[in-house]
């Protein structure tokens, strides 16, 4: 390798290392375009699975507000029979 070629590839090297110092520099220095919050509310928004999970739950909720009611009405036909 002749001289110059070695200083060119120093050369080259230290530029290199300068622009990724640089880069990393400017990159710490900007505001983060989303922020955590908005991240994870736009991903439960747009989730298949979040929406999947959401109506199973409202299915469940569902179930036991009518097992809910048929035990009271359970309980009231009990309290009618001992009456009798």
């Amino acid at each position: 390798m002749t001289r110059q070629r070695r200083y060119l590839a120093i050369v080259f090297v230290m530029l290199s290392l300068l622009v990724i110092a640089l880069g990393r520099r400017a990159w710490a220095d900007t505001e983060p375009l989303m922020h955590e919050a908005l991240v994870v509310s736009l991903a439960m928004e747009n989730n298949p699975q979040m929406a999947i999970a959401d109506k199973r739950v409202e299915q469940a909720r569902a179930r036991a507000a009518v097992a809910e009611e048929a035990y009271e009405l359970a309980q009231e036909h009990r309290r009618r029979v001992e009456a009798l």
